[in-house]
């Protein structure tokens, strides 16, 4: 009787121990499965998972090292920092650890452990690449830094971009530059342009007048007829536009008419009848009215019983 008592003990403590046995074994198969899987995401992955300790010796790269630097894992692992990144970046990087790391005792749980910093690495081939280096320190149960482990992804592509797009924008900026130099060139010419044409049209309006007003003077006392004084008359309009003209002022509703036209509409403006004009300019009656409907029709002037000959004055006095 006093043995049933341990005995009974014992099997309990078996089955305990029976179910460690078999937690611990569920444990053990969890765990490999994540090593497993955690070795295939490092195998496939296109990023650089790495490790190194705090000097930055390299203890571990995965298999997509070979991609990004023509270096095998274990190849990769032979080098020290200075062969992995250019100068400036390992410079770079050790400054930032040296800010994680100094200032206290220990590194907090709770301080910010994490750094990302765009680097420059070489290559087997002897050149370089950028990557965006993204790293955590990896620190014991009080806090003391043990080493960095972190994973680097190519980025070559997109800074050459960037500094693609940033040549592009300097470049048309400089054309926006030269276009806007070119731009008061042209204004600068316009205006001295402008200001010779004045020039050359009031000398030339002088030299008109002073050859042909005194012999239309002269021809007035001589008391001509009715198609000598629609000449005349003709003439003296002609001057009289000139005389208002500046280059560049007119509105341009008379820029519309051909030659021809425009010879019509100012022998109508002076009150020439259409029997006069066809006389005049040795032309059919009926081409004169075929002239005067374009006139209208070509300076929007259309409502029937208006008189074009007073639209055509104070078109020509807005000119």
């Amino acid at each position: 009787m006093p043995l049933e008592p341990t005995r009974r003990k014992l099997e309990e403590r078996v089955l305990a121990l029976e179910k460690k046995l078999l937690e611990q074994k569920a444990l053990n198969e969890k765990l490999l499965t994540a090593q497993e899987e955690y070795r295939l995401l490092a195998e496939s992955s296109t990023d650089v998972i790495w490790a190194a300790d705090m000097s930055l010796r390299f203890s571990y790269f995965s298999p997509s090292v070979y991609q990004l630097r023509g270096y095998t894992p274990e190849e990769a692992l032979t080098l020290g920092p200075e062969e992995t990144f250019t100068p400036d970046s390992l410079a770079l990087l050790l400054e930032e650890v040296r800010k994680l790391t100094t200032g206290r005792q220990g590194v907090s749980k709770k301080r910010n452990r994490h750094f990302c910093l765009e680097l420059k690495i070489l290559c087997k081939d002897g050149s370089a690449k950028w990557v965006e280096c993204v790293g955590t320190l990896s620190v014991d149960n009080i806090g003391t830094p043990e080493g960095i482990h972190g994973i680097a992804r190519d980025v070559t592509r997109h800074k050459n971009n960037i500094t693609i797009m940033q040549a592009t924008d300097k470049a048309l900026s400089a054309k926006v530059l030269e276009l806007e130099e070119t731009n008061k060139a042209i204004a600068l010419l316009t205006k001295e342009a402008e200001e010779s044409a004045r020039d050359y049209k009031n000398k030339m309006t002088g030299i008109i007048k002073r050859l042909s007003v005194p012999y239309m003077e002269r021809f007035q006392e001589t008391n001509p007829g009715k198609n000598q004084k629609i000449c005349m008359d003709f003439i003296a309009s002609c001057l009289s536009e000139m005389d208002a003209y500046m280059p560049g002022s007119s509105d341009g509703a008379m820029d519309v008419l051909n030659a021809k036209e425009s010879e019509v509409a100012r022998l109508v403006s002076i009150g020439c009848t259409s029997r006069d004009i066809a006389r005049l300019l040795d032309i059919p009656k009926r081409s004169v009215d075929f002239y005067r409907a374009k006139i209208r029709k070509k300076l929007s002037f259309l409502p029937p019983g208006k008189s074009l000959s007073q639209y055509l004055v104070s078109l020509y006095r807005k000119n």
